[in-house]
């Protein structure tokens, strides 16, 4: 299946010297199309309103702008991005993103106190919210009318991995299962190209799909004696 040019986007994490404002938000794309059942067409094509068609075009206006950018200055698509956080009080961590501040905690099955969604939970909602937001800039980009986009995902875990009891039992998902509603007057054809768009550039697919270099290494003991 043929795929477009890339869309690559920004944040408003630290980048280039262009203040973009598309989203950093792939992999190839498989060969699953978009089943019937998960498409909801109104009967009634419905009015868009002058806000939201304000809206659309200035998203348009967004994408091409940044595409145009990247392509003559690749070095403003660079983007970093950075969280900190610290374990406070039985599982309960604070993480720090930018001005927000994220509670992740355990269910009390698990030894927490439930004051928010756990680690691997956030998983999943990073990769729904970022099929979203891809959803959203690709309809756009090819000009395929999209109402709304939900996504329900689901994963399984085998927590002998993460407890370490039993032999090459993998303590992350073993598997990650999801459901794509899309709203939408386009035709059958159109969104399953859509799809297969959305799932070439969903940078958090990529990243669950495709080995990421990841290295963790200890804080010097100095440094540690500063941060406690």
């Amino acid at each position: 299946m043929p795929q477009g040019p890339p869309l690559r986007g920004g944040s408003s994490c630290k980048r280039g010297p262009q203040s973009l404002r598309i989203p950093l938000c792939g992999r190839r794309a498989n060969d699953g199309g978009v089943p019937d059942s998960v498409i909801a067409r109104p009967e009634e094509k419905q009015v868009t309103t002058t806000s939201s068609w304000s809206q659309s075009m200035a998203l348009k206006d967004d994408i091409l702008a940044t595409k145009a950018d990247f392509a003559a200055n690749p070095e403003h698509a660079r983007a970093h991005f950075s969280v900190d956080s610290r374990l406070l009080e039985g599982l309960r961590t604070n993480t720090k993103v930018r001005q927000f501040n994220v509670t992740v905690d355990e269910p009390p099955t698990a030894g927490g106190t439930d004051t928010g969604p756990n680690p691997v939970e956030l998983i999943l909602v990073a990769l729904a919210s970022c099929q979203e937001i891809t959803y959203r800039l690709y309809a756009e980009h090819l000009g395929i009318p999209l109402d709304s986009v939900s996504i329900k995902l689901d994963g399984d875990l085998d927590l002998r991995g993460l407890y370490g009891v039993g032999k090459n039992v993998r303590p992350g998902f073993q598997n990650v299962r999801g459901t794509i509603r899309l709203q939408s007057s386009a035709s059958q054809v159109d969104l399953t190209r859509l799809k297969h768009h959305v799932d070439a550039h969903c940078p958090v697919l990529n990243i669950l799909t495709s080995a990421v270099p990841v290295s963790l290494e200890l804080a010097p003991a100095a440094l540690l004696a500063q941060v406690v």
